[in-house]
């Protein structure tokens, strides 16, 4: 486990993780302060409405937050690890270098399940409401 640590992590040019990453990382962080202080008002809907908006809220907080902490881990693995000492343990290295890659399925995942409270929510009293074979489909 500690082999993928010591290799050469470095594909592309230093300076665009040194550079790039923390630009995309400060502009997740200011679309997350958006989010928090504009999506969070009172409405005056039914009780259905405000459960599936409160769990849409939700779900866009966690994709923006699992965004977030994929590329906080990439900056410290590429553009910190190489050259300063602070990923040697083997807990710490195999935190950024394996949690990472479950964020794309766990990201998907609830991007489905967005999308699919969306249509719920759209359909909801029409003839195209979502099914029970639906949800198993998403």
């Amino acid at each position: 486990m500690i082999g993928l640590c010591d290799e050469e992590p470095l594909t592309s040019f230093y300076s665009e993780w040194c550079v790039g990453t923390p630009i995309v990382i400060i502009m997740q962080l200011l679309l997350l302060r958006h989010t928090l202080s504009h999506q969070w008002c009172k409405s005056k809907d039914d009780d259905t409405a405000v459960e599936i908006r409160t769990k849409s809220k939700v779900i866009c907080l966690m994709l923006q937050c699992l965004g977030l902490y994929k590329n906080i881990m990439e900056f410290l693995r590429f553009a910190i690890g190489p050259h300063f000492d602070v990923l040697l343990t083997p807990t710490s290295c195999t935190i950024t270098a394996y949690l990472p890659k479950i964020v794309p399925f766990l990201f998907g995942a609830l991007y489905v399940y967005f999308v699919l409270l969306r249509v719920e929510y759209s359909f909801r009293d029409s003839f195209l409401s979502v099914g029970k074979v639906t949800y198993y489909v998403f």
